[in-house]
């Protein structure tokens, strides 16, 4: 019997993106005590896939929010309306099977600062990435003259 777990694992994505956002957003606002333009790089800073669009396995494609990552994380804290897209990418066909891999790519979202007919997407991996890249090491640099290093 194989059990599909696309729901429970969409409800977990949508549970670590939110608890992303609102730790992200935490760590920010803490560093600003130090001043090391953690802000002010969030406020400027794009994700990597900004304005690009992306193609869906239905055929229709989505637009990327272009907006910083600032931007970003306050209305995922604030989202009322949250969805996971997944791409389905085959990886290799056999004689009788094909074999693929299901990967949460996108997260669509839409905060109670936004209209009721617009819908923001971002591609996971650019929201993260974005964090790690710039503002991270910038939330590093608080924390370790918090802790005298």
């Amino acid at each position: 019997m194989q059990i599909d777990d696309g729901p429970r694992m969409a409800v977990r994505m949508i549970t670590d993106i939110h608890d992303f956002a609102v730790n992200a957003r935490k760590a920010i606002e803490v560093s600003e005590e130090f001043k090391t333009g953690a802000l002010e790089a969030a406020k400027s800073v794009k994700l990597k896939s900004s304005g690009q669009w992306f193609e869906t396995e239905l055929g229709d494609g989505v637009m990327m929010v272009d907006q910083p990552f600032w931007w970003v994380i306050c209305r995922l804290v604030h989202s009322r309306e949250t969805l996971v897209v997944e791409q389905i990418t085959e990886l290799d066909a056999t004689q009788n099977r094909i074999y693929s891999e299901r990967r949460s790519r996108f997260f669509a979202f839409r905060s109670d600062y936004d209209s009721s007919d617009s819908i923001n997407h971002i591609e996971i991996e650019a929201l993260t990435a974005s964090y790690r890249g710039t503002i991270g090491p910038l939330v590093e640099q608080a924390i370790s003259a918090r802790l005298g290093n």
